[in-house]
């Protein structure tokens, strides 16, 4: 232990003075920090027998499976002549939602597959056809379309071809009889100027 002395000043009084350094200051060795101390602990627990250190494998991230649902769309398939058309159903795996009714009639819009179309099969609803909205009253579907549902160029077998592949997918479901449709919102008569009346609920019969 080494020990300093601090000669006093002279004409110093004897009050106390708490701003004066102590009188004697002790010299202490080094002590090891404790956040040291904990590391080299941890060190050493990691270590096992065989001096090589403990891995600790990753935890796999576990997803759930994305639940899915059949469903019947509806398109036309002509017949090797061209000349007979008739209706097929085709079944698309959806995710299950809460809208059930739109997700099938956006995945009909979408038309036929590749595949589909090599097997004949068509679709006659208009190019860049939108639903805007689809709600169920009363065993009716209110299926609400954009202005293109109507550019229909097939003639009166083309708007008719194009409301039963609606109608058809549409009443699939147990809740569903028929389908009022609409255009931005509002009812009215035709689908188009070639025909095609779609100002009452309309059903599969």
């Amino acid at each position: 232990m080494i020990l300093y002395f601090i000669a006093p000043n002279p004409g110093e009084t004897g009050t106390e003075d708490t701003d004066r350094e102590p009188s004697v200051v002790q010299e202490l060795p080094a002590v090891e920090s404790e956040s040291t101390a904990l590391e080299s602990d941890v060190l050493e627990s990691d270590v096992l027998e065989n001096g090589a250190l403990e891995s600790v494998p990753p935890v796999a991230e576990t997803e759930e499976p994305v639940q899915t649902q059949g469903r019947n769309i509806y398109f036309i398939q002509a017949g090797d002549d061209g000349s007979e058309m008739q209706l097929i159903n085709v079944s698309r795996n959806l995710a299950s939602s809460n809208a059930p009714l739109s997700d099938s009639i956006n995945v009909m819009l979408q038309g036929p597959t590749t595949e589909e179309e090599n097997r004949g099969i068509i679709s006659f609803i208009p190019l860049n056809s939108r639903l805007i909205s689809a709600r169920v009253e009363d065993e009716t579907a209110y299926l609400n379309f954009n202005e293109a549902f109507r550019y229909n160029t097939g003639g009166s077998e083309g708007c008719e071809a194009q409301i039963r592949q609606i109608v058809y997918t549409a009443t699939e479901f147990s809740t569903v009889k028929r389908v009022q449709f609409l255009i931005e919102g509002n009812i009215v008569d035709e689908l188009s100027q070639d025909g095609g009346i779609i100002r009452y609920p309309i059903g599969r019969n």
